[in-house]
């Protein structure tokens, strides 16, 4: 039994049909206790910048490796905190190992799923047991989160704390290509030629729809107009704390929502200072109106 896929690219292969599978499929109760250990393995969630705290302890530490170097000490002791030029702190290798694995353990289970085994395979499994198999999948990446921070691959971070040469990159373009890989295999249940395994695809669809908007980015920006104020009117950025990327940070742990992992949203409006030069000499000209023209911060 063949089955189709979606175009994304999964860092997996384009499969378009099932093929043999290179190794036996291990039982789904088996791969749902792998990826909980998987789960439990990954570090828990910082925010991606780092505070005052972290950086004091990141100078110290550059102080203490150069100390140790001038005198010919401390080769080849790990780094405790690195943290990049732009305020970014890396994983530890340990930490960075976790993540990496998590992420490298899931792409084969959802690519096995959707191309390497048959309509008769799936139909002969319990359908729960299907789908708790995805959402075991699911929840690792959520732990994980869109907003986590890697160095750059290649990119090795130069010794010392605060300021390295490290560059740093987000964890959302791994997030997003799993959230294509569920995608594909949802799509896989929905046209197979299987009656109980299109209708399983029907009831996967609804939570994996529901995970997608409470997973939603908010908006970069509102435009404003008509405020009354001409100083009021114009774009409202993002003002919030965001992650490498350039969006609102979520916190990894299991699927939080942006606005409930990333405090109070907040949306600011840079008013350019001819405008605000303008509505001074309107005020000391007593053109205020009805009173409402205080400051805008």
């Amino acid at each position: 039994g063949g089955s189709t896929g979606a175009g994304d690219d999964d860092g997996c292969g384009d499969g378009s049909s099932a093929v043999d599978s290179p190794w036996p499929m291990p039982t789904i109760e088996h791969l749902r206790s792998f990826l909980s250990c998987v789960g439990d393995a990954l570090p828990q969630w910082t925010p991606p910048r780092a505070d005052e705290k972290q950086r004091e302890k990141a100078a110290a530490a550059a102080a203490q490796q150069q100390q140790q170097a001038a005198q010919g000490q401390g080769q080849g002791q790990p780094q405790q905190v690195q943290i990049t030029a732009d305020g970014y702190v890396l994983p530890n290798q340990t930490d960075l190992s976790a993540i990496q694995s998590a992420i490298a353990t899931t792409r084969p289970i959802l690519h096995h799923l959707t191309f390497g085994v048959t309509d008769q395979w799936l139909k002969s499994q319990d359908h729960n047991d299907l789908e708790e198999l995805r959402r075991s999948l699911t929840r690792v990446m959520d732990k994980i989160g869109p907003s986590r921070v890697l160095p750059a691959p290649g990119v090795p971070g130069a010794p010392g704390g605060a300021g390295v040469d490290a560059v740093a990159v987000g964890t959302r373009a791994e997030y997003n290509k799993f959230q294509a890989s569920v995608r594909r295999l949802l799509l896989r249940y929905l046209t197979s030629s299987s009656l109980p395994l299109r209708l399983m695809g029907w009831e996967e669809l609804e939570s994996v729809l529901r995970h997608a908007d409470r997973m939603r980015p908010p908006p970069r920006d509102y435009v404003a107009s008509g405020a009354g104020c001409s100083y009021l009117n114009g774009v409202f950025e993002f003002g919030a704390e965001i992650d490498v990327d350039g969006w609102a940070v979520v916190a990894g742990g299991g699927g939080s929502s942006y606005a409930g992992s990333s405090g109070e949203l907040k949306y600011l409006r840079h008013v350019p200072a001819s405008e605000l030069s303008r509505k001074a000499s309107k005020s000391s000209s007593g053109g205020g109106g009805d009173g409402g023209d205080g400051g805008a911060d």
